[in-house]
């Protein structure tokens, strides 16, 4: 099983690298620049089927804002959202809501002068509510909720198709998470997460 998905996540990174490799080729001019400012959204979907049958269903929303410090380096600040709905578990169903604010660096390494490709570090600090419904009589009960802090390492990849604006995906995280509350904290590894967003430089 786990073959298998880096497996394909290997495919899949090949074939984006190539399709990106191939529109930069076109005569564009987007390089980032020291003190410019940027401000990005990115969503999130993923789904996962457990040999035991649990099924999780996870959406996420991001808003964030930069700021080149160099023409490599940036401060991003931002905004994450994420709901994480599982069914199946011994408990039943739940739905896992959580909301953060989190702060980090992310480290350009310039592909061409249109393509990029990165690595961010983010510490995010939030609130979790967690909710079990459809057995045990824990319909609409809070089992869980709490604050938590995430640390969290990922790569991604930015294409200009435009001087000012750009296309971004970040795939796979490596994280760990702190909770606050009854739940365990722990590590978070995943390859088959894909997240898509758009990117708006201010310019000078």
């Amino acid at each position: 099983m786990i073959t298998f998905e880096i497996n394909h996540y290997v495919s899949f990174m090949k074939k984006l690298i190539l399709l990106l490799l191939v529109l930069s080729s076109v005569s564009l001019s987007a390089q980032l620049r020291q003190r410019n400012l940027f401000v990005e959204g990115s969503v999130g979907f993923s789904q996962m089927t457990l040999p035991s049958g649990l099924k999780s269903r996870v959406f996420n929303f991001s808003p964030s804002f930069g700021l080149m410090l160099t023409e490599k380096t940036a401060l991003i600040v931002g905004m994450n959202v994420v709901d994480i709905r599982s069914e199946g578990s011994f408990f039943g169903n739940t739905r896992n809501n959580s909301t953060s604010i989190f702060f980090g660096a992310r480290q350009f390494f310039p592909i061409s002068d249109k393509f990029y490709f990165y690595t961010q570090g983010l510490v995010g600090y939030g609130d979790l509510f967690a909710d079990m419904y459809g057995t045990l009589g824990l319909n609409g009960t809070n089992q869980g909720g709490g604050d938590q802090v995430n640390i969290q390492v990922s790569p991604g990849f930015v294409f200009f198709p435009s001087p000012r604006w750009g296309l971004t995906t970040r795939i796979g995280t490596l994280g760990y998470r702190f909770k606050q509350s009854n739940s365990p904290s722990n590590f978070e590894f995943s390859l088959g997460s894909i997240r898509l967003g758009l990117l708006f430089r201010f310019a000078k």
